[in-house]
């Protein structure tokens, strides 16, 4: 195949997601592609194979929020509007992922903070994973 490129935009390295003929996406793009109905023309087996082989291979990491993020409660917003999404990769598509706030268990995927200091935990199946959040007052 041959790329053109605009002047000063040619890539410094290499490709390292296509090798040996197969796609081997990171695990937050392979997670998607194992279920997403989007695929790269002419590389379905590669891709779907590949993704399954990235995420296997994954350690359960939570993606939001990140360890040591800081926030801010944003002045005029009602609490129940500034939620923090709970977000992690590095598990089969299919799997649950339980979320815990500072010990008490959280469904839906989203959590209204509080102000103070918190510890968030994911688990799916023997994997946990935690990140520590400060959420400050207005």
């Amino acid at each position: 195949m041959t790329e053109h490129f605009i002047p000063g935009t040619i890539p410094s390295a290499m490709c390292h997601w296509h090798a040996d003929g197969a796609l081997r996406l990171p695990a937050e793009y392979a997670e998607w592609a194992a279920v997403s109905e989007v695929r790269p023309a002419g590389d379905v087996p590669a891709v779907t194979r590949a993704a399954r082989m990235t995420v296997s291979r994954a350690v359960l990491t939570i993606s939001s929020p990140q360890d040591g993020d800081r926030y801010r409660m944003p002045p005029g917003v009602d609490a129940r509007f500034a939620t923090i999404a709970l977000r992690a990769s590095g598990v089969e598509p299919a799997a649950r992922v339980r979320w815990y706030v500072d010990g008490v268990r959280v469904g839906g995927g989203r959590w209204a903070p509080a102000p103070g200091r918190h510890e968030i935990r994911a688990e799916s199946g023997a994997e946990s994973a935690v990140a520590t959040i400060t959420v400050e007052d207005r």
